[in-house]
């Protein structure tokens, strides 16, 4: 019961729920279900550093989810205590990451990813847990514990994040199984009518953009794995998926410009069960360690951010990394390109 004790002292004052920069949809139902939970007895308010993704903000917009963008650094002297959501990297935070590090007053941290180099806090109020595939599934025990009013729209809410962070439960555990149940018990909506709420209808240029992928793609066999490195100008994480669906088994997308670079990466649950790959930790970690960046994600879903550099190098280390990994498996491994 971290969130309630965490609350315990802060009855009426001002709370800032920050999620990750371009915050998903498990980061914002994850937030807003705080939100809502909360605003009664206190003054909680929602703050995305940098952006917000196309499906987050078409979840605020069908669900009224009201939220705060940061493209600077911000004064967070106004309020009493933090709860972060879906992070436990300083670099995830964005401008505000050196805000939030020179916070002195309570700090909650709530997140289901892998403990990382940049680990955000070292508080006793740290709740962390790795084996949950959302944490959407952690703030729906807590805020059950904590015995706070769950309206319908929050068991909703909660939802969305299981729903989009399992990949429509490809990745799913048997809490996840529990929780979405639970969920869909208390909400007013039926599963299609929550998948609904964050329907991304794909514009023309995402369209091309996919396709473009395919047009760009490298492709590597390693026994009977495929991988896929492509560079795209913009939807990497929706050009991964994109391929994965095509058919490959590892998938590295990456993007250049305005002074970042970006990858991210996707791998199918073949790969997982057949290599045992993580794509956060045996991948992009070292990647990150590699090019000075930040990595974060899970097993099957990961992505790198770093300075602006070559990205088709970057790529190309990916490669470099999934078949070292591989080859440990299975020393005699070989790599094949196809043209």
């Amino acid at each position: 019961m971290k969130l309630h004790s965490f609350l315990s002292s802060l009855k009426g004052k001002n709370i800032a729920i920050i999620v990750h920069s371009g915050a998903d949809i498990d980061a914002i139902s994850s937030a807003a279900a705080l939100y809502f939970s909360l605003n009664k007895k206190f003054n909680p308010k929602i703050i995305v550093p940098g952006h917000a993704s196309t499906a987050a903000r078409i979840l605020a917009k069908n669900l009224q989810i009201p939220f705060q963008t940061a493209v600077s650094p911000q004064n967070l002297e106004e309020f009493n205590g933090i709860i972060i959501v879906d992070l436990n990297s300083s670099d995830m935070l964005g401008v505000l990451s050196r805000n939030v590090l020179d916070f002195k007053k309570p700090i909650l941290l709530i997140d289901h990813h892998k403990k990382s180099n940049q680990f955000l806090i070292k508080s006793s109020l740290a709740l962390i847990k790795e084996n949950a595939i959302s944490s959407a599934e952690i703030v729906l025990e807590e805020l059950k514990e904590s015995k706070l009013n769950l309206a319908p729209k929050i068991y909703s809410l909660l939802a969305c994040g299981i729903i989009a962070d399992s990949s429509d439960f490809a990745s799913g555990s048997k809490e996840c199984f529990s929780a979405i149940a639970e969920c869909l018990r208390h909400s007013t909506l039926s599963f299609s009518q929550i998948k609904e709420l964050f329907d991304i209808r794909e514009e023309i240029s995402e369209k091309i953009a996919l396709i473009k992928s395919a047009q760009r793609a490298k492709i590597f066999g390693v026994g009977e794995l495929v991988i896929v490195t492509t560079e795209i100008g913009a939807f990497e994480a929706g050009s991964a998926t994109f391929l994965v669906k095509a058919g490959a088994d590892i998938v590295f997308a990456g993007n250049s410009e305005k002074g970042e670079m970006r990858i991210s990466a996707r791998a199918s649950s073949f790969a997982l069960s057949s290599a045992g790959i993580d794509l956060a930790k045996d991948i992009l970690s070292k990647l990150a360690e590699k090019l000075k960046g930040s990595s974060g994600g899970h097993s099957a879903a990961a992505a790198f951010n770093g300075k602006e550099g070559n990205i088709n190098q970057a790529l190309e280390e990916c490669v470099a990394l999934t078949f070292e990994f591989l080859k440990k498996k299975n020393p005699k491994a070989e790599i094949k390109e196809y043209s």
